[in-house]
């Protein structure tokens, strides 16, 4: 691949990571807008954020295992074509009904581009320069979260929450042509032997190995410490007197620290293996979250940097071992990417929701030591695995099949 294709390629992989997170709270700006125009109540609207995750996670494990088996771009047009048929439902619903099945439908489509890039990765690019691209793509999930609601609420301010999801169809329109006219499928031919296994008989091959699992985990603890901060920090700054755009323009330091902690592990992986480059940033973000923890229980919280300048050197440490620990298992996987991706993500998306449901449900109590002590939880659990896990790197196809 020349250099200008391996550009479009990073652009198309990027858009592809970014869709998923863009279109699950996009719109919660519009909350208020939602509860008046289909005149029900927050709990009702609410539900919609909840029946996005359903929809990701009972999906999530097809797509991966499908594309082993099937091709990435099939499944993927199957997955952006559901996600067109959710997003037009949303656009159209006269009622909270439909517009909680057009978000279900959403999900059950768009998570398809969140497995598959990484398979995609893996398949085209030697393993040298796997920890690379995903350095490369992965920030721009850490801005997602941020983006999405900032741009939702643009929208909605000038054109109506509708707009949102003809924003969103647009997107998904430039994904689909690409991904028929610019995008050749990547996988190989998998083993005869694979090709007779079932579909839980390829999980069971992933999930039985430690060595991916314990990785899995921690992955999936790291990513829980950062969504913790972008639940609890619009609370905890509100109660400053920070303004909703002031609140929004505190996550930009975060996402930098992110992208920094992508550029500092592609330094470090140049001398040291990718497994200990994932351990120092677990590590990392294991100190970082006792100087947030210091920092929180020594003064009452009295300014935002108080927080923001110890859980950047978390997400920074986050950065490293997020990118370098999918490198690990993916590239272990080998034929088996797909299901790989699948695991991981399921396992990432179900943490981050117990480390999230925790710390809402702490906050009432501890205030702004829940932050603190969910960070510092999730930092140990995390070190824990991943320091329990062996430098074993044989593919799993050759281990198990």
């Amino acid at each position: 691949m020349n250099e200008r294709k391996q550009r479009g390629f990073i652009f198309f992989a990027i858009l592809l990571a970014m869709v998923n997170l863009l279109a699950s709270d996009i719109y919660v700006s519009a909350f208020p807008v939602l509860e008046r125009d289909f005149a029900t109540d927050s709990t009702w609207v609410g539900w919609s954020l909840s029946l996005f995750f359903i929809g990701s996670v009972l999906t999530l494990p097809i797509y991966g295992a499908m594309s082993d088996r099937f091709g990435r771009k099939p499944v993927l047009l199957v997955g952006l074509v559901v996600f067109a048929v959710g997003s037009f439902t949303c656009l159209m619903a006269a009622s909270v009904e439909w517009f909680l099945t057009g978000r279900f439908i959403q999900a059950a489509g768009v998570c398809a581009a969140y497995v598959l890039w990484q398979p995609m990765v893996v398949d085209i690019y030697p393993p040298a320069q796997v920890q690379r691209v995903f350095a490369i793509v992965m920030p721009f999930l850490g801005i997602s979260p941020a983006l999405g609601p900032l741009l939702g609420g643009l929208l909605t301010e000038q054109w109506g929450w509708r707009s949102i999801f003809i924003f969103l169809l647009a997107i998904n329109a430039l994904l689909i042509a690409w991904t028929v006219l610019g995008f050749r499928e990547s996988l190989v031919a998998m083993p005869d032997s694979q090709r007779r296994e079932s579909l839980l008989q390829g999980y069971a091959v992933v999930l039985g190995q430690w060595r991916m699992t314990g990785i899995f985990l921690a992955l999936g603890l790291c990513i829980g410490m950062y969504m913790a901060y972008l639940t609890l920090c619009p609370f905890l700054f509100a109660g400053l007197g920070y303004s909703p755009v002031q609140i929004g323009l505190t996550f930009i330091p975060i996402a930098g620290a992110f992208g920094g902690g992508g550029a500092l592990a592609k330094v470090l992986c140049r001398k040291y293996s990718e497994l200990h480059v994932t351990r120092l940033g677990v590590l990392g973000a294991m100190l970082g979250s006792l100087v947030l923890t210091i920092s929180l229980w020594v003064t009452s919280l009295s300014s935002a940097l108080q927080v923001i300048v110890p859980f950047m050197l978390v997400t920074m440490s986050i950065g490293v071992a997020i990118p370098t620990g999918t490198s690990v298992v993916m590239r272990a996987a080998d034929h088996r990417a797909g299901t790989c991706s699948s695991a991981m993500n399921v396992i990432s998306s179900l943490l981050a929701f117990a480390v999230t449901l925790v710390s809402a449900l702490l906050l009432s109590r501890l205030g702004p030591l829940t932050l603190a002590g969910v960070v510092v939880g999730s930092a140990t659990l995390a070190l824990l695995c991943v320091t329990s896990v062996g430098r074993g790197t044989t593919p799993l196809c050759t281990a198990q099949g």
